[in-house]
């Protein structure tokens, strides 16, 4: 059985212990657009940096880089960081 990533809040505690305040904070799915709800999230909490993970799955593939990812990158408001 293959190992689990470490979650928001260890990954939040790891950069703690390096001097870096970090919150993560998980968009549940609803009715808003979320190209719209992270820039908005990023400003509320005054983020220095969007970290955000993108998957791999071909449909979701072409709804995040087809949509929210694409978004982001043409109207990026600060420095994003993506990982799959």
């Amino acid at each position: 059985m293959a190992e689990r990533p470490p979650g928001p809040g260890a990954v939040c505690a790891y950069l703690a212990e390096h001097g870096i305040n970090a919150a993560a904070e998980i968009l549940e799915p609803g009715n808003e657009y979320k190209g719209e709800a992270l820039p908005q999230k990023t400003r509320s909490h005054d983020a220095d940096l969007l970290v955000m993970g993108v998957y791999s799955k071909k449909r979701l593939r072409a709804s995040v880089f087809g949509g929210v990812t694409q978004h982001l990158l043409a109207q990026a408001e600060l420095p994003l960081f993506f990982s799959h």
